[in-house]
């Protein structure tokens, strides 16, 4: 009798331990109930010159961290983005930018957005200078799976001159995937 009821106790503890949650404070909270998610995306981009003279095309890409709220047909994504481009011509100039923004997008699985960033970017190249940074475009992304979203962007990126350089403002199209934690 005494081996049944120990037999018992020790089944009910392990059953307990194996197959319960943790007491918590926050009752109802569930971590997955969350709305905010991690976001961490990699983009890749065709880009032209728009007000430069000599500097032509060429490519590039970033890597943005932020995080994902969702509000009922919004997704919030506030983000640090940093990004690197090439062009050809004069100079074989480059960029480098270093931007805090964030992303607004409508509806779910397909969802059309809009975003603007604004930092710190450096030219360089034949006639180097560091200014200023802004860009603000369109994307439209797909979200088929809660993990990973894809999508194209579409942005009017500058880097603001100082009173020996005018700046430089180039268009960047590209492809972008995102993983959200």
């Amino acid at each position: 009798m005494f081996a049944r009821l120990g037999l018992c106790t020790v089944g009910l503890l392990l059953s307990g331990l194996f197959c319960s949650e943790a007491a918590r404070a926050d009752y109802g909270h569930d971590r997955h109930d969350d709305p905010t998610r991690l976001m961490l995306a990699l983009d890749l981009d065709y880009a032209t010159a728009i007000s430069a003279d000599g500097i032509e095309r060429g490519g590039g890409g970033g890597v943005r961290l932020g995080s994902e709220l969702d509000v009922f047909l919004v997704t919030l994504i506030p983000e640090l983005n940093f990004d690197y481009h090439t062009f050809s011509g004069y100079g074989d100039a480059t960029t480098v930018t270093g931007k805090l923004g964030g992303r607004i997008r409508f509806l779910k699985i397909l969802e059309p957005g809009i975003f603007a960033h604004a930092g710190v970017g450096h030219v360089g190249g034949f006639d180097p200078f560091t200014g200023f940074a802004f860009d603000a475009g369109l994307t439209l992304d797909l979200t088929i799976l809660p993990l990973i979203d894809l999508g194209l962007h579409l942005a009017w990126n500058r880097v603001f001159g100082n009173r020996d350089h005018d700046g430089l403002s180039y268009g960047t199209f590209g492809a972008q995937v995102a993983l959200v934690l």
